[in-house]
């Protein structure tokens, strides 16, 4: 059984900074935007993603063996595509939204009224409706329905 993507990149720090020669390869499993991104940022020398083949395997090892970090092609074709294609509002990136809309989008995954979130972030129901609108606006979608789809389907809460 492999460790969560959470467990894996708490250990990454831990285990550089005992020493900093360690050079680790993350294995992304689903490959959600949120994910993939998480694992680009972290420490890891590689990334893969879970249903790479084992020769894949071997090539990021030689390749992190040898100092340079590794992507796998699919994923790299993936970054280029997000790239040309701008990582914003339009492409529905979690990149733009600040820390309290990612609070609050969770907090509408996991089925909690404006009110409701209100009460338990100690803000006023309007404060999170204009939250709630900003970050619908930044991500191109109107429905609360597919704002839960989307959280969902990028890994941001579980179904």
């Amino acid at each position: 059984m492999g460790l969560s993507s959470e467990v894996q990149h708490a250990l990454i720090a831990p285990l550089r900074r005992i020493c900093e020669d360690t050079r680790c390869i993350l294995i992304v499993q689903g490959g959600s935007q949120r994910e993939l991104e998480r694992a680009i940022r972290s420490e890891a020398a590689g990334v893969l993603c879970g249903d790479g083949s084992t020769r894949e395997l071997w090539t990021a090892i030689e390749s992190v063996r040898s100092g340079r970090r590794y992507l796998p092609r699919a994923l790299e074709q993936i970054l280029l595509d997000r790239i040309r294609l701008g990582s914003d509002a339009r492409t529905g990136s979690f990149g733009s939204l600040t820390d309290r809309e990612r609070t609050i989008l969770h907090r509408i995954g996991e089925g909690d009224s404006n009110v409701e979130i209100a009460a338990a972030l100690g803000l006023s129901r309007r404060t999170v409706d204009t939250h709630r609108t900003r970050l619908m606006h930044k991500l191109g979608i109107h429905k609360t329905a597919a704002l839960v789809r989307f959280a969902v389907r990028e890994g941001f809460i579980e179904a």
